[in-house]
């Protein structure tokens, strides 16, 4: 194939012909000013964004990836082991974190005011310079419906980064105790029901208290996880109408806590999270 670029610049040269020689010579370049002159100019573009395409073209919120009819793990990814020690505790190892509906709304705008300088050096060399002066915002309104949630606020950050520590010692300290009861015969130990009832009961504890370590981002000997669940679920700072998990999460604390009765009676057991010899007001074991 034969290409030749003369023949643009000929039609060019054969368009200038027909202009009248005043308008030709009154036609300048837009790109040069005169020699000595400064010319400043702005040219303001403005673009705001409410809304996006998805994957497959359609039109959604731009809020959308941090909303969620059912809050949990895909807008908290750190929710994961936290979600699982929940499902441990109470045994349901489906077990999914809602902690409500979440409605982020986005509006953002990009505004753009460059700052154009043009001087004329001569009548063809014109110096130019654009300075980008550009402001970005972006209005975020979040709302929040707890109505169905099963999820609080993580209380070790709101200061009982204590309490949770005593539970998480007084688990291990009487999970400790009918350890030591065991080795030492009690309970028909090595080998009876009563002695696997009390060995089972044992690592139940000590499996609760490592689920709570995860749940609450607290450890037993001191500190706290750095990367602190922002949400925990459990006794105390659930909604009512989320009673059934909080109600079973709360059984299974009560019932690590004390050595089974038939233990006690037979053995005599001391109640699993009370040290020995530490008594209450009215006498009788915490």
């Amino acid at each position: 194939m034969h290409c030749s670029v003369a023949r643009p610049w000929a039609a060019l040269v054969a368009l200038s012909t027909l202009l009248p020689p005043g308008l030709a010579a009154q036609y300048p370049d837009a790109r040069l000013v005169p020699r000595g002159v400064l010319r400043i100019a702005f040219e303001p573009v403005y673009f705001s964004y409410g809304e996006r395409f998805d994957v497959d073209g359609n039109v959604e919120p731009l809020g959308t990836d941090f909303s969620d009819d059912v809050a949990g793990v895909r807008l908290t990814p750190t929710m994961w082991s936290p979600q699982d020690a929940i499902g441990s505790i109470i045994g349901d190892a489906g077990y999914t974190i809602n902690a409500g509906v979440f409605r982020t709304t986005l509006d953002a705008d990009i505004r753009r005011f460059p700052l154009n300088l043009d001087f004329g050096i001569s009548r063809r060399l014109t110096l130019s310079a654009s300075i980008p002066l550009v402001s970005t915002r972006v209005q975020v309104n979040f709302v929040v419906d707890t109505t169905g949630s099963d999820m609080g606020v993580n209380l070790v950050s709101t200061g009982q980064e204590e309490a949770v520590r005593d539970l998480l010692l007084e688990l291990e300290a009487g999970a400790a105790l009918v350890e030591s009861q065991i080795a030492a015969g009690a309970y028909g130990c090595p080998a009876s029901q009563l002695c696997a009832d009390a060995q089972d009961l044992v690592s139940r504890t000590r499996m609760l208290t490592g689920d709570l370590v995860v749940l609450t981002g607290v450890f037993p000997q001191g500190g706290v996880n750095d990367n602190l669940p922002p949400f925990a679920g459990g006794c105390g700072h659930l909604p009512q109408h989320a009673h059934g998990r909080r109600f079973r999460v709360h059984s299974r604390l009560t019932c690590v806590r004390e050595v089974p009765p038939e233990v006690g009676r037979r053995r005599g057991g001391t109640p699993l999270g009370s040290a020995p010899g530490r008594e209450s007001p009215g006498g009788a074991h915490r």
